[in-house]
C-alpha cells in the first residue's frame, strides 16, 4: 500500500514543499518527514506585509502568464497566498495525486478519523506558528 513512505516518497514530499514555499508568503523555519504524516513549522506573512508586486511575481512563477488578475480575482489570490490553510493543502493535494498514482490508490491519505484529528491538529498548529512569529518578533 506505500506505507511507510519510501526514500522517493518522502523526497517527493520536499519537493512539493521547497515548491509551494516559493509560491506562498511562508518561511519554513522546520520540518520532518515521517512514515506517513509529515510536520511543518513554517511563519506565514500578513497581507500587510505583503506589496502587490509580489504578488505580481509569484502569479507569473505559478501560472507563468504575463498579465496578472486584477481588482477582487488579485486580492483574492492574494489572500490565498497567504494562508497557511491553502499553503498546506497545496503540499497535502499534490502529495496525494502523486502518491495514489505510484500506488494505484484512490482517495486522500488520511481516513475520516485522521481528518478531523488533522483538523485540530491544524489549529493547535496555527496557533503554535502564531505563538513562534509573536516571539520571533522580539
Amino acid at each position: 500500500d506505500g506505507l511507510p513512505f519510501s526514500d522517493e516518497d518522502k523526497e517527493y514530499m520536499l519537493e512539493l514543499i521547497k515548491k509551494w514555499s516559493k509560491i506562498f508568503f511562508v518561511d519554513v523555519l522546520g520540518f520532518a518527514i515521517m512514515g506517513n504524516h509529515f510536520h511543518l513549522v513554517v511563519r506565514t506573512y500578513p497581507e500587510s506585509d505583503v506589496s502587490d508586486e509580489d504578488v505580481r511575481e509569484r502569479y507569473k512563477r505559478l501560472y507563468g502568464a504575463k498579465e496578472i488578475v486584477s481588482g477582487f480575482e488579485f486580492e483574492r489570490f492574494k489572500k490565498k497566498l497567504c494562508s497557511l490553510s491553502w499553503y498546506i493543502k497545496e503540499i497535502k493535494q499534490g502529495f496525494s495525486r502523486y502518491f495514489n498514482k505510484k500506488y494505484n490508490r484512490r482517495g486522500t491519505l488520511l481516513d475520516t478519523t485522521r481528518q478531523k484529528k488533522d483538523r485540530r491538529i491544524m489549529l493547535d498548529f496555527s496557533r503554535s506558528t502564531f505563538y513562534l512569529q509573536k516571539n520571533l518578533e522580539h
